[in-house]
């Protein structure tokens, strides 16, 4: 058998790719340590995470990073830009149907933002929804900017 040694020849292996580590990267690290700088640097959203996220800092840190609050903050971010109350409402009513566990995130965030505890925070759904439409347009954005 004659092996083709020539221009046309193709190559019997390829190189191979380089393998990924499994452990942590200086990428990681650098964003875990701006996030913590972050949560230090302002007083306002440190404190938002403790009450949502406990004391743990490295629990508030992995929580910011997964993004645990994003969405919720972003919704409340609609929430907070939109004028009209009903609408605001209404838009609360049917993300109950496909997120709840938004709008429980919500809640908390608007609870922890407001300091009202004696706001309908949990409970019914529909009420739930009322009481963030309610106090949406109150909250400090810029502490949730963060988040987003």
């Amino acid at each position: 058998m004659e092996e083709d040694t020539g221009a046309d020849a193709k190559p019997t292996h390829t190189r191979p790719r380089a393998k990924r580590s499994a452990g942590i990267t200086r990428r990681d690290i650098t964003r875990i340590l701006e996030c913590d700088r972050t949560l230090t640097g302002n007083p306002q959203l440190g404190a938002l995470m403790e009450q949502l996220a406990g004391e743990d800092r490295a629990q508030q840190i992995e929580q910011v990073l997964d993004g645990k609050w994003r969405d919720a903050a972003k919704a409340l971010q609609a929430a907070h830009d939109d004028a009209n109350e009903i609408t605001r409402t209404i838009t609360l009513i049917q993300l109950i149907d496909r997120q709840p566990a938004q709008i429980r995130a919500m809640a908390r965030i608007c609870e922890a933002l407001t300091g009202d505890g004696e706001a309908k925070w949990t409970g019914k759904e529909m009420d739930v929804a009322a009481t963030i439409a309610q106090h949406a347009p109150q909250l400090d954005m810029g502490v949730l900017k963060e988040l987003l």
